[in-house]
């Protein structure tokens, strides 16, 4: 066992420091470029990356599956307040708003609404300054399943056009 412990602090001696450092950094958006670059770490595929002075928008992919995510409230291009992540359906045009309506209720977390081109799309908005990265890690899991979630009951109450 003794052999074991010397082991892992030798390799644990030539492991860069850095390497810890990225994992353990919370998640900022103070800076848009070194968020960004903390999503590519994470796996997730920013993509279409625009840097406004109030605002940053970019792409990013989950399991194949891309979604909008916005930071708002930014100041010059950095120090943003929140993100804001969004999604549309492009095969559920004109769901019935009281299946909508249900949907909220269902997903509380979310909010599901026509976009301007009466497509479903669900939103939500979130304060992650300083948050874990396993925490966001978190959040995109259940953006995740909740985009599908979606996505199946609407399949399932026949409201796709199979796009």
């Amino acid at each position: 066992m003794r052999f074991v412990s010397v082991l892992a602090a030798a390799v644990l001696a030539f492991v860069s420091p850095s390497a810890f450092a990225a994992v353990d950094k919370p998640i900022s958006l103070k800076d848009p470029k070194a968020f960004i670059a903390a999503l590519a770490e994470m796996g997730y595929s920013p993509d279409k990356v625009e840097i406004e002075p109030t605002s940053t928008h970019l792409i990013f992919t989950v399991n194949g599956f891309a979604s909008d995510m916005t930071l708002v409230g930014c100041k010059a291009g950095k120090d943003c307040e929140y993100l804001f992540l969004a999604t549309s359906y492009n095969d559920i045009i004109n769901p019935p708003a009281a299946w909508m309506a249900k949907t909220n209720e269902k997903f509380d977390l979310i909010k599901v609404k026509k976009n301007d081109r009466s497509q479903l799309q669900m939103s939500n908005a979130y304060v992650v300054e300083g948050m874990p990265r396993e925490t966001f890690k978190r959040i995109i899991d259940y953006w995740d399943a909740d985009t599908a979630g979606v996505g199946d009951d609407a399949k399932a109450a026949g409201l796709t056009s199979g796009k």
